[in-house]
């Protein structure tokens, strides 16, 4: 039942991006086994083929320790469900498990922790420079801090953001992706977020606008 719900949550993303025109990448913080992975390559494909685009001008890219979640302070919060090391899965075994989806996809993995990958060097090693989904699930505060921060600069309007652990703190909002959204959007004033869907189990998805003094929707 979850898959089938990201993977509808998932067609109307691909959907909207392929009718208004948001271009930049995918990526996705947390992959596991690459279940979600599959279904954005076959949807964006499936999208844009209707679409006057064609086909989906953005690459795919895939972050992820593939050793399982770190050891972070956070584990130890009342609220929290998860255990270090859980959702190892290795590199190898992804991509296996997304050969047949990728087709002639422009695939790019980054390889390793969070903190350690999601750097400014990286993101110009790869030229990373727009997002059109960002698809979360990474689980933990802290490893979605680096995931928002490793943002900042590629967010756009229209940047289609998926949070698939929000509500699932035992649904406090003062933990874990929720608290990491909201120290984020407290640092960057000018990214605004639109509530656009809930979806799956604890997911929660919003549409980005970047606002300055000139916009209507400038909120001091």
């Amino acid at each position: 039942m979850a898959i089938h719900l990201k993977a509808m949550a998932l067609v109307e993303a691909f959907h909207l991006i392929s009718r208004n025109g948001t271009e930049g990448d995918y990526i996705e913080f947390g992959v596991f086994q690459g279940d979600t992975f599959r279904l954005a390559l076959r949807t964006a494909r499936n999208s844009y083929r209707t679409s006057v685009y064609k086909k989906f001008p953005g690459r795919f890219i895939a972050c992820d320790s593939f050793r399982g979640l770190p050891m972070v302070p956070s584990l130890s919060n009342r609220q929290n469900t998860f255990q270090a090391g859980q959702y190892n899965w290795p590199l190898d075994k992804f991509e296996r498990s997304i050969k047949w989806a990728r087709k002639n996809s422009d695939i790019i993995i980054l390889n390793g922790w969070f903190k350690d990958t999601l750097t400014d060097e990286m993101r110009k090693k790869y030229a990373i420079n727009k997002v059109a989904i960002v698809y979360i699930d990474c689980d933990l505060y802290e490893s979605a801090v680096n995931c928002l921060e490793f943002l900042t600069p590629v967010v756009q309007n229209g940047t289609v953001l998926f949070l698939d652990d929000f509500f699932l703190m035992n649904g406090d909002l003062k933990s874990g992706e929720a608290l990491a959204l909201e120290k984020w959007l407290h640092e960057n004033p000018r990214i605004k977020l639109t509530p656009f869907r809930k979806y799956g189990i604890g997911g929660m998805i919003f549409i980005v606008n970047i606002s300055d003094e000139q916009s209507p929707f400038y909120l001091k």
